[in-house]
């Protein structure tokens, strides 16, 4: 077996991995990746088969995150994961911190690899998007001309500045994406983008609860009657009843983990992370 740079020629090897695991990634997702941090992905070959993969995503050298990690379920407990997490971070050595959303069969080996729990985030899914009021008027769909003030908004609450990313999210799903602006200043934005399975609405980035849930009404109402996934920190309990209340339910339960130094950001304004692959 041997470890290369992932390549755009690969990508379909690893959606036939990532339909294997069940998950909701489209091929957008996997070239988004390769472009946000060349040569900074890898694939595991045996036979000239790819029987595992792995992701980055390294912004500005502050903080990096490893995602899609798959293995080819023929080859599972064979070591591969561990090796792929190991390259992964000799490429990011310059970073000064790394973190992964860790499912519960993923937590034990990055633990054992130096990493440490940070905190839970709770996968919420609801199969049909019922009808919802927008809390507050002035709710309106992310442009190019947003950006500026979006990622103004978004990084001391992210901890880093994710342009290239955010910006990526807007072209994927123009009308879904929203921002909530108040006396002319952000104060709420979501981003939304298409899966296999059902749409992903994350991050959401808010100066309160009440901007979050209109921002993410808005987005909701873009979906109406059909599936949607949102991956929110265990830390906003009130939040998550809401999203009980409307039909959402815990589907698994991811754990943020860090090795290195840690980028807090303003956890307490994050209301949906981007996903277990950028972060």
């Amino acid at each position: 077996m041997t470890i290369r740079p992932m390549t755009k020629a690969d990508v379909a090897e690893g959606m036939r991995l990532k339909d294997s695991a069940g998950w909701n990634q489209l091929e957008a997702d996997w070239l988004l990746l390769l472009r946000a941090n060349p040569g900074g992905s890898f694939c595991m070959v045996c036979e000239e088969r790819i029987v595992g993969t792995i992701t980055t995503v390294n912004y500005h050298d502050r903080l990096s995150w490893i995602g899609m990690v798959l293995v080819d379920p023929a080859y599972r407990r064979t070591g591969i994961a561990t090796r792929l997490v190991n390259t992964a971070l000799e490429s990011l050595a310059s970073c000064t911190g790394v973190k992964l959303d860790a499912t519960p069969e993923g937590r034990e080996v990055y633990a054992r690899l130096g990493f440490i729990d940070e905190y839970a985030i709770i996968r919420m899914v609801v199969g049909a998007v019922p009808a919802i009021e927008i809390p507050e008027k002035g709710v309106e769909p992310v442009t190019a001309g947003d950006l500026d003030e979006i990622v103004a908004f978004d990084t001391p609450r992210f901890g880093v500045e994710r342009r290239s990313v955010l910006a990526a999210l807007v072209t994927m799903d123009p009308t879904g994406s929203k921002v909530l602006r108040r006396k002319g200043e952000v104060v709420a934005a979501c981003f939304s983008r298409p899966g296999a399975n059902m749409m992903m609405i994350g991050p959401v980035i808010a100066e309160t609860e009440s901007d979050a849930k209109a921002v993410v009404s808005a987005a909701l109402t873009q979906q109406l009657g059909g599936p949607v996934v949102m991956d929110v920190p265990g830390a906003q309990p009130d939040y998550l009843g809401w999203l009980t209340g409307l039909g959402f339910a815990r589907q698994r339960e991811f754990t943020r983990m860090l090795r290195g130094d840690n980028v807090v950001g303003i956890p307490s304004q994050v209301f949906a992370v981007t996903g277990p692959e950028f972060g």
